[in-house]
């Protein structure tokens, strides 16, 4: 956590914060998108530009009988396994993709009655390599009359890395012990 509505925070938890949540976005997301037990049907859409990449856009369906993806009410305790639709972008280059726009398919007796979803992913140089990590996140939810929009922003990327040996000393055996006579 590094701001709360533009302002330096320090010491806090974003589970502490309240109101709308995410997780996913990493990799989750895109794995059960694209895991053959989801059984996600996908249908190409059209060729588009975004940010500067030429793109296939995919309309994908996730059915909720084999969706895994999961919204929690904390104001009720209940949560729901959703299904969803929306949009896969995907460079015509490298097939990585790029952008996803998510709407869930909510039951009408959820206390949620909206969640969208979306996803930009960048190319970010990590010890002289590409990687293709997520940029920003973009959650919006309706509860009642209360919109809520959680925007996360991914920057500052850095890679940790510790080079350690360990070395064991040499154990000397233990003496024999005596026999006493």
């Amino acid at each position: 956590m590094v701001t709360i509505n533009d302002r330096i925070a320090t010491a806090v938890d974003h589970r502490d914060l309240g109101g709308v949540r995410s997780s996913g976005e990493f990799g989750s997301i895109l794995h059960e998108m694209f895991d053959p037990e989801t059984q996600t049907r996908f249908e190409w859409q059209r060729l588009e530009k975004w940010h500067g990449h030429v793109t296939n856009v995919f309309s994908c369906t996730v059915l909720q009988s084999l969706s895994h993806y999961d919204i929690h009410d904390d104001a009720t305790g209940r949560h729901a396994v959703v299904g969803y639709h929306g949009l896969i972008h995907a460079d015509v280059k490298t097939n990585m993709v790029t952008h996803i726009i998510m709407d869930c398919d909510i039951s009408v007796d959820f206390p949620i009655r909206q969640v969208n979803l979306l996803i930009d992913y960048d190319s970010q140089q990590l010890s002289n390599q590409d990687f293709l990590l997520p940029s920003k996140f973009v959650l919006t939810s309706r509860t009642g009359k209360q919109l809520s929009k959680d925007t996360t922003e991914f920057r500052l990327y850095h890679k940790y890395s510790a080079d350690e040996t360990i070395i064991f000393d040499a154990v000397e055996p233990a003496p024999p012990v005596k026999k006493q006579p």
